[in-house]
Formats: C-alpha cells, sequence, structure tokens
C-alpha cells in the first residue's frame, strides 16, 4: 500500500479480475482482505469491517496452506484482528468491544502459524491503544515480542517497541517510553 490507501483500493481493481478470472477461493479471500486493509486505512471503518468479514467468510472455502501460497500469513486470524482494530476505532463503546477483543486473542494464542500469530498480537494491542488499555497493551506486545524475537521478524519488534512505549509512557514512565518509541524507528 505504501501509505497510499487510494492507489492501494486501485491494485484491489486489478486484483479483483484476477481473482474472478482463477475462480480460486484463495485470491478471493485475499481480494476481500486487501479491500479491508484498504478501508481501513482510508479510515472506512464500516466498509472496512464488510470486507474483512467477506474475507473471514471466504477463508472457509479455501485451506490454510492455499492462503499462504498468495499471503503471508493466515487472513483468518489477521483479519478478526483487524476487524477487532476497525470496530475499537469506529465504535465509543468499550463493553462492546471487549468480548470480540478477548475472542480474537484466544484465537491467536491458539494459531499455531507463527507470523500470523505474531501479526495478530501486534495488532490486537495496537486495537486496545484507543480504549487507553496500557496494561493489556504492554500484556500483547510481550507476547508478540516473544514471538517476533524467536523468528527475528523485525518489522514486528519495531512495532512492538513502538506501541510497547506509548503504553509505557502512557502509564507513567515516560522516559522509558519514549526511549522504547526511538528504538522501534
Amino acid at each position: 500500500m505504501r501509505g497510499d490507501p487510494q492507489q492501494a483500493l486501485a491494485s484491489c481493481n486489478q486484483l479483483a479480475e484476477i481473482a474472478k478470472a482463477a475462480g480460486n477461493p484463495a485470491m478471493e479471500t485475499l481480494l476481500a482482505h486487501d479491500l479491508g486493509m484498504g478501508k481501513f486505512m482510508a479510515g472506512e471503518f464500516d466498509e472496512a469491517i464488510e470486507h474483512f468479514d467477506r474475507a473471514l467468510n471466504a477463508r472457509k472455502r479455501t485451506s490454510f496452506e492455499q492462503t499462504l501460497k498468495v499471503h503471508t500469513a493466515d487472513v483468518q486470524i489477521v483479519d478478526t484482528a483487524m476487524r477487532c482494530w476497525a470496530l475499537v476505532l469506529k465504535s465509543p463503546d468499550e463493553a462492546l468491544v471487549r468480548q470480540e477483543l478477548d475472542e480474537a486473542v484466544a484465537a491467536a494464542r491458539d494459531e499455531e502459524h507463527d507470523f500470523s500469530r505474531c501479526f495478530a498480537l501486534n495488532i490486537l494491542a495496537t486495537a486496545h491503544q484507543p480504549i487507553s488499555d496500557t496494561h493489556t497493551i504492554l500484556q500483547r506486545v510481550e507476547m508478540g515480542l516473544t514471538i517476533s524475537n524467536q523468528h527475528k521478524f523485525s518489522y514486528w519488534n519495531a512495532w512492538s517497541a513502538i506501541i510497547g512505549g506509548w503504553a509505557k509512557a502512557r502509564s507513567g514512565n515516560p522516559a522509558e517510553g519514549i526511549s522504547e518509541i526511538r528504538s522501534g524507528f
């Protein structure tokens, strides 16, 4: 996406043609996922949630192995996490979203594919940021860091440092938090 949601959505239109011609459920899953990500980045959270739901439904018609041929992570757990993040950003009702967040974390913990689990846990940590749940953010970040350190997922190490640093600064340790944020950058 390179930070350009409109370009990402244009790329999705091209992918839609490919997915339609291929008749491949994994490609349909990826298309719905990419549309969800594009809409999320554009701040269109209701539409993002609709596309994440489509991806989750399409994922039921394909295997984990097939999705890994077209994406680096399992869309099932990633889009569950992204759906939660979008829900948090669009809904100020913490009670409404907390149950979905808890269910998504339980699913992420059970995920066997390390990159997918790390991806989801970091997104779920970030989803707690708008509700200022610093304790939960730090727990999720630690879980994600354990995996990313083991496999050297440098992107997720950086993400964890930034989100974890924010949580530390927000919870009363600004010097350590700012240092951690800087290390993430």
